[in-house]
């Protein structure tokens, strides 16, 4: 099994909305670092015991949804033990977007042996941020037990494949995006505010701003708090609570490598001749 690196950097910034002004926003970074994966030759449990950062646990979305533009009413993915060795540990779904970072869905516990493949499925209803107006990034977030000397347990956790996603209106099915797609296909738009809002120069009420609803967060307790124009993160406020600002929009770009002068090489460097007159 090959090792692998994310070089992709990720750039999100929200644009703000103040008393009619625009204004930029801070740089959010978005986007898991994947682990690499274990050498074959690599792969026994002592390997994993002395370097617990090295990863036996490969995760693979398995549902081909970003291979279509359709909505489905589930992901699917498989959780596969590529070492040689028993690994264990639990997994959670974490989801982020403009309405709230790092939402977990807890995904259970497992305990896979050498070659075992865990299969899972979730249904668009039940991800924790639910939007038809507001892309989410979802990851999968794999903690692993291992021993440390003296027999004690310690956990490595790490974040595996990430994809964006976008519900249809309802909840009861979304779309499935890639990095690259949304960057292509969306102009790496993550978030616009409700458009109506914002065509006077005028700053909309806080009533107003109530009334539009962005989506819906997960509360942890089997239900949903809605989030609008007015709720916090979106809506920024003052120390007496008015609202002075709101988040109209966010966006990222892949960052591309920069370009770099070649270095000229010692030979070459002597062979120049530079003469003073």
């Amino acid at each position: 099994m090959r090792k692998r690196d994310l070089i992709i950097g990720l750039i999100a910034t929200a644009a703000l909305v103040a008393l009619g002004c625009d204004r930029g926003g801070d740089t959010v970074p978005l986007g898991g670092k994947p682990s690499g994966l274990l050498d074959d030759e690599a792969d026994d449990l002592t390997s994993l015991d002395d370097d617990p950062d090295l990863q036996p646990i490969e995760v693979a979305w398995t549902d081909g949804a970003e291979a279509s533009d359709a909505a489905v009413d589930g992901f699917q993915l498989e959780v596969t033990n590529v070492s040689d060795a028993p690994v264990s540990g639990s997994l959670r779904l974490l989801c982020s977007s403009v309405l709230q970072g790092g939402v977990p869905l807890d995904l259970g516990a497992f305990a896979l042996e050498p070659g075992d493949v865990l299969a899972l499925s979730v249904a668009a209803a039940d991800l924790p941020i639910r939007s038809s107006t507001v892309l989410t990034q979802a990851m999968v977030e794999v903690s692993r037990t291992y021993k440390k000397p003296g027999d004690v347990e310690g956990t490595v956790v790490s974040v595996e494949a990430p994809r964006y996603y976008r519900h249809d209106d309802g909840f009861g099915t979304a779309v499935a995006f890639t990095e690259r797609q949304v960057q292509d296909e969306l102009g790496g738009v993550l978030f616009a505010a409700p458009s109506d809002l914002f065509a006077t120069k005028s700053a909309p009420t806080e009533d107003a701003a109530e009334e539009a609803v962005l989506g819906e967060v997960s509360d942890g307790a089997g239900g949903f708090d809605a989030v609008t124009m007015a709720s916090e993160g979106i809506a920024l406020r003052a120390e007496d609570g008015t609202i002075y600002a709101y988040v109209t929009g966010a966006s990222f770009g892949v960052e591309e490598p920069p370009d770099i002068e070649p270095t000229p090489t010692e030979e070459a460097a002597e062979e120049e001749e530079v003469s003073y007159e």
